[in-house]
Order: C-alpha cells, then sequence, then structure tokens
C-alpha cells in the first residue's frame, strides 16, 4: 500500500520544505504520545486560526464589501468560543476526518497504478483541484466519496460515544499521520535506501500502523489524567 503511495510523492524538496517536514514530522512525534493533554489548548487554537483563514476569504466568496480582517476577527472569535466550550465536538470532526484521510489513502493505494502529475503551481487551487482528481484512477474516483464519508461518520460517533478513547485515538492517529505524511516525503527524497525497511505487504503495513497507534492511545491513555471527579465537600 505504501509503495503505492510512495510514486505520489516528489522526489526532491526545497530546504524550506524540508526544513518544514522535519518540524512537523517532529511535532508528530509529540502528539503521537501526548496530545491529549492539551486537548482543549490544541482545539481552540485550531478554531481560533480555521475561523481567521475562513474570515478573510469570506468578502471575496459573497462579494461583501468590507475588509478581510474584520471578517477574519469576527469568524475566529465565533469558531474559537466554540472550539473552547465544544471540544468534544470538534475531537469529532478531527477524528472523522484523520479517519477519512487514512481510509483514502488506503482506497487509493488499492486501486492501482494511475499516471500521476503534480499540478503546476500557476493554477489556482481549484483548477489544482481538479487536476489531481481527474488524475486518479476510475476506481478510486468511484469508491473514494463513499469510503471517506463512512470514515468520516464513524469516527465523529465514536468520538462522541466515549470521547476519552476519541482523544486518545484522535492525537495518536494524527501524530503518526504526521510523521509517516512528512517523514516520508523527506526519506523519499534524501534517503530512499530507507524505505526498503518497510514491510512489503500491505497485510504486514496495517498491522505496523495500527500497532503504534494503539501503543500512543494506550501511552496516553495511562499517563495523561483524565477528569477527576471531587469528593463532596462536607459541612
Amino acid at each position: 500500500m505504501i509503495q503505492h503511495l510512495l510514486v505520489l510523492l516528489p522526489l526532491q524538496l526545497s530546504s524550506m520544505a524540508l526544513l518544514f517536514a522535519l518540524t512537523g514530522a517532529a511535532l508528530g512525534v509529540v502528539l503521537w504520545l501526548a496530545g491529549s493533554r492539551f486537548n482543549r489548548t490544541i482545539v481552540t487554537l485550531i478554531s481560533v486560526s480555521g475561523g481567521a483563514l475562513i474570515g478573510l476569504q469570506m468578502p471575496g466568496w459573497f462579494g461583501w464589501g468590507l475588509e478581510g480582517w474584520a471578517t477574519a476577527v469576527l469568524a475566529a472569535i465565533a469558531l474559537g468560543i466554540t472550539g473552547y466550550v465544544l471540544p468534544k465536538v470538534w475531537v469529532g470532526v478531527g477524528l472523522g476526518t484523520m479517519l477519512a484521510i487514512w481510509v483514502g489513502a488506503a482506497t487509493l493505494g488499492n486501486c492501482g497504478d494511475a499516471t500521476f502529475a503534480w499540478p503546476g503551481a500557476e493554477a489556482n487551487w481549484r483548477e489544482q483541484v481538479g487536476q489531481i482528481w481527474n488524475g486518479l484512477p476510475a476506481d478510486a474516483r468511484r469508491l473514494l466519496p463513499f469510503a471517506c464519508a463512512t470514515a468520516l461518520f464513524s469516527g465523529f460517533s465514536l468520538a462522541l460515544l466515549w470521547p476519552r478513547l476519541g482523544t486518545a485515538l484522535l492525537y495518536s492517529g494524527a501524530g503518526i499521520s504526521l510523521l509517516l505524511g512528512l517523514g516520508l516525503p523527506v526519506l523519499n527524497a534524501v534517503r530512499r535506501d530507507w524505505l526498503r525497511a518497510i514491510p512489503g505487504r500491505t497485510s504486514s503495513q496495517i498491522v505496523v500502523l495500527f500497532s503504534l497507534v494503539a501503543f500512543g492511545a494506550i501511552v496516553q491513555w495511562r499517563c495523561v489524567p483524565g477528569a477527576r471527579v471531587r469528593p463532596p465537600v462536607e459541612g
């Protein structure tokens, strides 16, 4: 599975991209083993940042005669409040999104080889997304929407039903995703021979991947203190 996805990775990385990838991989290790300790802070920061980015684009999307910074501030405050007050919902969205990405990668990796080329930098983001989508195999384009939607709903439901388990799985899985997603391009561009250590069989890769996620989730479950119930005050 991973071997099929390696063909999508660039063979060369600039110094800035290499530094970014290494920093992201190191951040992945932190999230893998201790991310849930900072859950509320991380969720709040992500919601505020996401609100600001969305708010900057809203005047252009809807044709409003407003400055982008005004809607960015309002959207950042609104989403930031939801991130602080409703962290379980954000964890559910995050876990569902992560599972959808994993399922999408697995589906793409098992749909056979495809002729793939990264879109040119001169194209806007809509054209780039369209070029990437059209470059996928026909089976992948047919299966991806259903597989990703099922994974998204499953992750969201799991996080709402078992919040502590969902939080541990989210940060363990997100850490491994960053570690692999940013570490593999670095190895592919710098040390391709090291990729030979990856198991060749898809079943072995899945076992190793889920073992790493389970280990990180167990570490966070045991080492990160949960909510403690305060004893009633007498008198």
